[in-house]
């Protein structure tokens, strides 16, 4: 039972009696008191004091342990300070010492005046080439249209400086739907530009810029390269970011037909001179500092390296000069008839023969007046097996606005009944639309 009182009574539980007081200790032996849980036994004041006497020697150890620690770190930082003073002294003793040393001098030298000596030849070093090169190439950035001003676009390729006044040749491809056009040059100066014309066929441009005195490129002769003649290429690989980079290889073959326009091709230089994205419309230059070539293209598929090409300054140089006068290239034939190459699979396709299929003629073209409609396939011109367009501008390059040729047509007829045709026309002037020309005026 459980008395609230004086506690739990241990005496009687389960009805068993576990004895007396001395009975009590045996089973308690710290001599608790359960009945009134207060200690039987108080220690007696000897015990106490003697308590006292331990407790004080351990607070003296304490102190004098705190004493000798705070001791010992004053000790520790008049060491330190007097090594640090010791350290300084000894250092300032090492440089007055050194100060008396003689030592040989390291400097770096200036570059001797013979690095200025254009060789008996004439040739240029690449470093002369480089310094005589970079400042007549300039970066051309081409504003696109979009819905919003900042919706446009923007790209940054190359160009070349080609007279004092500021006409400026660069790639068609470069300038292709512009709606502005900047020019940077390699002083960082900023010039708006008016495109003076563009032709797709060989990948040429002429722009002009208002501004005087610029130093400008000197054009070389291309066909005096030679295969293994070391040439720069100089642009702007990547844009402006990486604005006048030269680049050396060597002419690795001369008058390589490299596609421009749709089937139209161009004579080009091919290089291993590095040529990338943004070098277009830049320079390719010979030993003596000439602009032998406009750089234009490379080829790029995975495992190619080292294939770019320049078109060859002889064969760009009467292009720019009608392109400067006229904004266009003059002296340009066509029938006046828009087409595409039937090729064996279309052939097999359409039951067609191979040729060149007519999609559309020209209402002022002599060849509407004479008969040619959509659907016919020319096979001849002149006499002539012609597949591919380019096969037929050869043709007719070699005639005058005016001059008559003569065309053999496939016509398929609504009886099933195909029959071939001659019919002779007479050439046109290929006169480019100037519609995209952008001017700043």
């Amino acid at each position: 039972m459980a008395d609230f009182n004086g506690g739990w009574d241990y005496n009687r539980r389960n009805n068993n009696d576990f004895g007396g007081a001395h009975e009590r200790r045996e089973k308690n032996p710290y001599n608790w008191d359960y009945d009134n849980f207060s200690r039987q036994d108080r220690p007696s004041s000897s015990a106490r004091m003697k308590g006292l006497v331990v407790f004080a020697s351990m607070m003296c150890v304490i102190l004098v342990a705190g004493v000798l620690a705070l001791s010992g770190f004053g000790v520790y930082s008049l060491v330190s300070k007097n090594s640090e003073s010791t350290a300084a002294a000894e250092q300032s003793q090492i440089m007055e010492q050194a100060n008396d040393v003689q030592v040989p001098s390291i400097n770096a030298k200036p570059k001797t005046a013979a690095d200025n000596i254009v060789s008996a030849d004439g040739k240029l070093t690449p470093q002369q080439i480089a310094k005589k090169t970079l400042p007549t190439v300039v970066g051309v950035v081409n504003y696109k249209a979009g819905n919003t001003l900042m919706a446009g676009s923007k790209g940054e390729a190359s160009g070349i400086i080609i007279t004092s006044d500021g006409y400026i040749v660069t790639n068609a491809h470069v300038v292709k739907g512009a709606v502005g056009l900047k020019i940077v040059t390699n002083s960082g100066d900023e010039y708006a530009a008016a495109l003076v014309g563009a032709d797709d066929r060989s990948d040429l441009a002429v722009l002009k810029i208002e501004a005087e005195d610029l130093p400008y490129a000197e054009l070389g002769d291309s066909s005096e390269l030679e295969i293994g003649e070391p040439v720069l290429a100089v642009g702007n690989p990547g844009g402006l970011v990486l604005a006048g980079s030269v680049t050396d290889g060597i002419v690795s073959a001369l008058n390589r037909p490299i596609p421009t326009d749709g089937a139209d091709t161009i004579n080009c230089i091919q290089t291993n001179a590095a040529i990338n994205p943004g070098n277009s419309g830049g320079a390719l230059v010979n030993q003596y500092g000439q602009v032998v070539g406009i750089n234009s293209s490379k080829i790029a598929y995975e495992g190619y390296e080292g294939l770019g090409f320049a078109i060859a300054i002889n064969e760009a140089q009467p292009i720019i000069e009608d392109l400067m006068k006229y904004g266009m290239v003059t002296g340009r034939v066509k029938i006046g008839v828009s087409i595409i190459e039937v090729d064996q699979y279309l052939s097999r396709l359409n039951n067609l023969p191979t040729g060149i299929y007519v999609q559309s003629v020209d209402r002022d073209s002599d060849a509407m007046a004479q008969g040619v409609v959509p659907g016919d396939v020319i096979t001849h011109v002149n006499g002539t097996r012609v597949e591919k367009l380019k096969e037929v501008r050869e043709i007719i390059d070699e005639f005058e606005a005016g001059d008559e040729i003569t065309l053999t047509i496939y016509r398929a007829t609504t009886g099933y009944q195909p029959k071939e045709l001659e019919i002779t026309i007479k050439l046109m002037e290929d006169v480019p639309s100037l519609q995209n020309n952008l001017r700043t005026e």
